[in-house]
């Protein structure tokens, strides 16, 4: 299709979906109606010939068409918001800002060797504060500019918080890899015979694979609770414990733990983690910049 036949407000509705990875979101980013959204996203499958977007649990995810142009349009719209005049560049380059990222201890081992990594090569003054994330007060800090950005699964906020998908992973289980009992499998009866760490946040309170096992009237033996899962695998390397995890951090960190990673033999919900901001701020260069940044780096982590 010729380009002269594209209307260009449909590539804003296109980076809105891609950044909030909902249709709702994007409307109000837009300040649109949500029917309006759809629409514009219809024309635009119609006239690229790609779905653009799919379903990934209660967001959408761009289809690789999709992922591989993004960049490209994102500097282009960023060109042509300079040309008219539009809001306030970001050069990364130079800049020497300071951005506070709220996150869990268990996020920071994923997320920020491969940020600073990049940001050492594209924004190599750019200073990242990464600060304890109070899950009650995300939306009253991220509003007060307390912090920029946060980072945790799925929550219930207001319509003036947005948030997009960033990463999701299946949960694995990790045991030493000369458990005495264990030895590339585990089963229903051998997963609740063990004793286990659990990872939370939380003081109190059932984790993911508690909730299932609970509705099923299973119950496991918590020998530890901890918040951190460097520090549980640790613990399951010197002892016969075993810990359930998301498979990203279990990749992490099972080879140089000599840890086997194994299939739970029960069904357990993928964790989902969500990137937020307040929609005060949503339009801020800089913000803008850091929030695809991330982006683009959980692309290439999943």
């Amino acid at each position: 299709m010729h380009v002269s036949r594209l209307d260009l407000n449909l590539l804003r509705v296109l980076e809105a979906i891609a950044v909030s990875g909902s249709l709702t979101q994007a409307s109000k980013e837009l300040n649109l109606t949500q029917p309006a959204v759809s629409h514009a996203l219809g024309r635009l499958r119609e006239q690229l010939g790609d779905p653009l977007f799919i379903r990934a649990g209660r967001g959408l995810q761009p289809t690789p068409y999709t992922r591989e142009r993004l960049p490209e349009l994102r500097r282009l719209l960023s060109e042509l918001d300079k040309t008219l005049g539009g809001r306030e560049s970001f050069d990364p380059a130079s800049s020497q800002q300071t951005f506070r990222l709220a996150m869990h201890e268990a996020m920071e081992s994923t997320l920020l060797p491969a940020l600073m990594a990049s940001l050492q090569q594209q924004a190599p003054e750019v200073i990242i504060q990464s600060v304890k994330l109070e899950r009650r007060l995300i939306e009253k800090e991220l509003q007060a500019g307390q912090i920029d950005l946060a980072v945790d699964v799925l929550l219930p906020v207001g319509e003036l918080t947005h948030y997009t998908l960033l990463d999701h992973a299946p949960m694995v289980v990790v045991a030493r890899k000369n458990h005495p009992r264990l030895d590339g499998e585990v089963s229903m009866a051998g997963y609740l015979r063990e004793k286990h760490v659990l990872i939370s946040s939380r003081r109190e309170g059932l984790g993911y694979e508690d909730q299932f096992l609970a509705s099923q009237e299973m119950r496991r033996t918590i020998a530890l609770r901890a918040r951190d899962y460097k520090a549980g695998c640790l613990v399951v390397a010197a002892s016969d414990l075993l810990l359930t995890l998301p498979l990203n951090y279990a990749q992490q960190l099972s080879s140089d733990l000599e840890l086997q990673v194994l299939a739970p033999p029960f069904p357990v919900p993928e964790v989902s983690s969500y990137l937020y901001w307040h929609s005060s701020n949503g339009q801020a260069p800089a913000l803008q910049w850091l929030r695809h940044h991330i982006q683009a780096l959980s692309v290439s982590l999943l």
